[in-house]
């Protein structure tokens, strides 16, 4: 049977469904109840988010993104995610791939590493409507597969069609990619590998000084640029990824105070509460009990 994009969506939002295949994938587009919101959450797996309807605005690594109809979310395992709001009308699916069932995919010859990067860099991706058809039919087709009890080599045919969506997938990272090469600005690919740094060095280093010398630039040229396009400063691109990390820490982990603040490279853990109350306005403590 032929899907168009209409029918694809009009099947997937009928009724709710939660299937799995064991622990590698669960698929489901039960949104509303299954997402925490206003809360620092850190997902085992790779979470693909399609909307169907509505809008989903959320943060992933403190960077804000709105997730609306013919665009694709998609979160790695261990990114820190934050969803501000969810609209009534908000439908979509989900998928979520265990990092087991992704390191089979590079028995497929997919360079999973490299998509690593580009979902970190960018986790919001635009979709035509041919692209979103191909990725829905590609998610009915895993649904079949999986709610069929008796079908046989379940696991190896489920790998294969959810190959098939990676790499197109890919295939829209290349694309996007090619048309940003022709329209950044420098300030622009100063502040994305300044992004990159900072996901990287922030528990080493959060002196604007230590990032402007990576990027061969002065602080006060890279303060400039994180202006311009932000309208915040350097210093608070890096508070935001610090404070994100430490509240994601106090609200899924068991670790101690202590245990955080020696993590995220404070002298001690006396200066690391006064600088979580200064940028939170409240001690770890007790957002940890809120």
């Amino acid at each position: 049977m032929e899907y168009s994009l209409k029918s694809a969506r009009e099947v997937l939002t009928e009724q709710y469904f939660f299937e799995s295949m064991g622990k590698d994938l669960w698929l489901h587009n039960r949104s509303r109840a299954n997402i925490r919101r206003d809360m620092p959450l850190k997902y085992e797996q790779l979470l693909i988010i399609i909307p169907l309807k509505g809008k989903i605005e959320c943060s992933v690594d403190f960077e804000k993104y709105t997730c609306t109809p013919n665009t694709i979310g998609l979160m790695l395992p261990q990114q820190t995610v934050q969803i501000h709001t969810i609209s009534d009308d908000f439908r979509g699916v989900f998928f979520h791939v265990s990092t087991n069932f992704l390191d089979l995919m590079r028995q497929h010859s997919l360079n999973i590493s490299a998509l690593y990067f580009k979902i970190k860099r960018k986790p919001l991706l635009m979709l035509l409507e041919e692209e979103s058809l191909f990725l829905l039919n590609c998610y009915m087709l895993l649904l079949q597969v999986i709610k069929d009890e008796d079908f046989p080599g379940k696991d190896k045919v489920a790998l294969s069609i959810l190959t098939t969506a990676f790499y197109r997938i890919e295939s829209l990272y290349m694309k996007q990619e090619s048309f940003d090469a022709g329209t950044k600005s420098r300030k622009q690919s100063i502040f994305e590998n300044l992004n990159k740094l900072v996901s990287v060095f922030y528990k080493k280093s959060r002196s604007v000084k230590f990032y402007a010398e990576k990027l061969y630039v002065t602080p006060k040229y890279l303060s400039t640029c994180v202006k311009d396009i932000t309208g915040k400063g350097t210093l608070d691109l890096i508070t935001d990824y610090v404070m994100l990390e430490a509240k994601a820490q106090l609200k899924n982990t068991s670790k101690t105070v202590s245990e955080i603040s020696s993590d995220l490279n404070f002298a001690n853990p006396s200066f690391f509460c006064k600088y979580f109350r200064n940028n939170a306005g409240m001690s770890p403590e007790r957002y940890r009990e809120n």
